[in-house]
């Protein structure tokens, strides 16, 4: 390891948790404008506005750890909805494509694992969920 690097770990995951927490509510945006104006499911209006809340608290840094874990559940919810088992043929390359979901999961189990970084409100607050 690189050790000049390794102060600086705590900058990379505040960076991983900010972009990972908009791009999350930009993504529940999308769905609930795309089901808003159609007969869509109230399910998909549901896990739309969860998105955006789950990505709102992970950028504040606000019981970090616990909303990425929900966020991992729901976009493993959205990939199964997206994509059922019989699908023949999975989309890569696309917004809101396989590549997209997968990779989204790994982010949050990552933010999940080791946490938020710098400046979140839990280390502000002094909220410890352990």
């Amino acid at each position: 390891m690189i050790q000049p690097l390794f102060i600086l770990s705590d900058f990379t995951f505040l960076i991983l948790r900010i972009v990972f927490g908009i791009i999350a509510a930009r993504s529940g945006i999308s769905v609930i404008k795309a089901s808003r104006g159609t007969d869509a499911n109230n399910f998909a209006k549901v896990l739309g506005a969860a998105s955006v809340a789950f990505g709102m608290c992970v950028v504040f840094g606000f019981l970090t750890q616990l909303f990425a874990f929900l966020s991992a559940v729901l976009f493993v919810v959205s990939f199964f909805i997206k994509y059922p088992l019989d699908t023949p043929k999975l989309q890569f390359v696309k917004t809101g494509s396989a590549d997209f979901i997968i990779l989204f999961f790994a982010a949050a189990l990552v933010i999940m694992s080791v946490g938020g970084g710098a400046l979140t409100a839990d280390k502000f607050f002094r909220i410890f969920l352990y």
